[in-house]
């Protein structure tokens, strides 16, 4: 099983809309990073993503481009960003699938500190806007395999 989590793009400024859509620069890293993962030929059954509008966004535009099955593409009330990383656990676990996870700081940080350590509190992960990191699930334990974020993508 590998988990992708994904840091939605960058967003417009709160004062202007506070319902936080990517900006124009947030859509074109999230492209940037979809492009990536097609060519890189990586293979995601399940996406699930907040219901904030900046992730929904983010997770439309990297299912398109992955060809994700919209009947797998689930929006989930525990990944608002300040949901306690337990409540998703033993789903991610359960779903023993590639699977794709779209949201925010600081949830993001707090699960894959729980997959890799045990322990929420560890930051041991940094999440950039539009950044994904990879991890691997072998039998019980977990692993980092990579991270990338838009700024290392050309284009």
């Amino acid at each position: 099983m590998k988990l992708y989590l994904v840091r939605h793009g960058e967003v417009s400024t709160g004062e202007v809309f506070p319902n936080r859509p990517l900006s124009q620069k947030g859509k074109a890293d999230v492209f940037k990073m979809g492009k990536f993962l097609k060519d890189a030929d990586v293979r995601v059954d399940v996406l699930w993503h907040s219901k904030k509008l900046r992730a929904v966004q983010t997770a439309q535009i990297l299912e398109k481009i992955i060809e994700v099955d919209k009947e797998k593409v689930v929006e989930k009330e525990e990944l608002s960003p300040t949901a306690p990383a337990n409540n998703l656990l033993k789903q991610i676990i359960k779903e023993n699938t590639n699977l794709m996870i779209v949201g925010h700081l600081p949830f993001l940080q707090k699960i894959s500190s729980l997959l890799l350590v045990n322990s929420e509190y560890e930051e041991l992960v940094r999440f950039s806007s539009g950044g994904i990191v990879c991890l691997k699930r072998e039998s019980d334990k977990w692993y980092l395999l990579w991270g990338v974020i838009p700024e290392l993508i050309p284009g």
